[in-house]
């Protein structure tokens, strides 16, 4: 009745999110404007980096083109320059672990703790990324696509992490991927519910995911 209302007295219109391959199609597109070049999966790198948000997306690509003076935008530029907000170094994080890289994990670990991110919003984000991985699992054995989950799940514009959660878990079972996710369940639980050192706890966390998965 709403809608029928303002489309009666005005203009009712919606405004749907733009979907991965639409962004990245947007991303090559202010990019030739400028005179640039960049290829499809560099683009979906910058959006795995900051995001999906319109505004912030373009602040990356002009700072992108202004540093690559008219050159193609490579991978290194990206890595170097582009903001990575939250999710994107916690799901960076998960990846180092999945592919049983403490050190690397450790490092992350760390910078985000220099950086002051907040050690119950790290698991909660990193609870979600596990998620991610187990779907694309269970998925895959009940022999549906990912292209079908994504549309299950609402993935909308981050249909492409999917992809990426299958590639890195192809070496872990699916056993371990359910015991990882009891301990990042359990250590959200103790985080949320008991006074404690919580840089600590999430430390153990990432000791015991890295056991889990060796």
């Amino acid at each position: 009745k709403v809608i029928d209302f303002f489309a009666k007295n005005g203009i009712a219109a919606e405004l749907t999110a733009k979907t991965s391959m639409e962004l990245e199609r947007q991303i090559m597109a202010w990019v030739g404007k400028r005179g640039g070049q960049i290829s499809k999966n560099n683009a979906a790198k910058i959006i795995e980096y900051a995001g999906t948000e319109l505004s912030l997306l373009k602040n990356e690509v002009e700072k992108l083109c202004a540093y690559s003076n008219g050159a193609e935008i490579t991978l290194p530029m990206i890595d170097s320059l582009v903001t990575k907000n939250l999710h994107a170094k916690i799901f960076a994080l998960s990846d180092s672990v999945l592919c049983r890289n403490s050190n690397q994990a450790f490092s992350q670990l760390n910078a985000l703790f220099y950086q002051r991110e907040d050690p119950i919003a790290i698991v909660n984000v990193l609870g979600s990324a596990f998620v991610d991985v187990y779907r694309v699992r269970v998925a895959g054995e009940s022999g549906v696509q990912n292209r079908q989950l994504a549309e299950d799940f609402q993935y909308k514009n981050r249909a492409f992490v999917l992809d990426k959660a299958a590639k890195n878990s192809r070496t872990i079972s699916t056993a371990a991927l359910r015991e990882g996710l009891t301990a990042i369940l359990n250590t959200e639980a103790a985080l949320k519910s008991t006074q404690c050192d919580a840089k600590l706890m999430v430390e153990k966390l990432l000791a015991q995911l890295l056991l889990i998965f060796k």
